[in-house]
């Protein structure tokens, strides 16, 4: 049996910190993501629409990948109109304008 190192089941509380950072950056949507091999899920979720397409993300159709992979904060002022990130199917699913990102490892 593996211990896990981190407990990420309380997505109210995460809910909250991204409401929070939506007040704070008086902007329409945020999202608090943890990264696996081939996926993004979404921890904490504030936003003026429902997540349609759920919690989880192929990490290959998101904008985080690209910000992983720099393993750099990263801003992007439209990504709809950003050829780099447009065509990205979680840019359309969730609507995303204005995109910044900071790449957080956790150790352990």
């Amino acid at each position: 049996m593996t211990k896990q190192l981190h407990d990420f089941s309380n997505m109210v509380e995460f809910d909250a910190l991204a409401q929070s950072i939506t007040a704070k950056l008086k902007c329409k949507t945020s999202l608090i993501s943890i990264v696996n091999s081939d996926a993004l899920i979404s921890l904490g979720y504030s936003g003026d629409v429902p997540l349609q397409a759920g919690r989880t993300f192929q990490l290959r159709d998101t904008v985080c990948a690209r910000t992983i992979r720099a393993g750099k904060p990263e801003r992007i002022a439209d990504a709809q109109n950003d050829p780099t990130v447009s065509t990205l199917p979680s840019v359309s699913a969730l609507n995303i304008g204005a995109y910044m990102g900071v790449p957080l490892q956790l150790e352990g």
